[in-house]
């Protein structure tokens, strides 16, 4: 289908460039030009990068995953805040807004150690 690797830096990251009416299949380490990309190649490639970007480390816009990670502890913090800014209505309902803000509170918990470098379930 494509080349995985430029022959001349080792490169493994690709991308395309349109030139004229043809796509182009180029390194991005070195920039080397690697092939011209048929309709079905140019599909076929578009969607391996859309795969890898969906199983990397980073997205189509670039913030990798500490970012994006800290972002959703961000929102983890606001969650837990909104569901305790109201009362409850009934002893159940405070049970099952402790019980969501105490999982919550876990797995805020679990992703700042992973952000810190250790495990899940680290503890001092």
């Amino acid at each position: 289908m494509y080349p995985k690797c430029c022959k001349k830096c080792g490169g493994t990251s690709l991308h395309t460039e349109i030139k004229g009416g043809n796509t182009g299949l180029y390194c991005n380490d070195c920039g080397k030009w690697l092939c011209w990309l048929s309709k079905d190649d140019l599909r076929a490639f578009e969607y391996s990068q859309k795969k890898e970007n969906k199983d990397g480390d980073e997205v189509a816009d670039g913030r990798d995953m500490a970012v994006r990670l800290n972002e959703f502890v961000s929102y983890i913090d606001k969650e837990i805040d909104k569901e305790y800014s109201t009362l409850p209505t009934s002893a159940h309902d405070a049970t099952r807004k402790n019980v969501y803000c105490f999982t919550l509170e876990k797995v805020k918990f679990s992703i700042c150690n992973i952000l810190d470098g250790h495990g899940f379930n680290y503890t001092l």
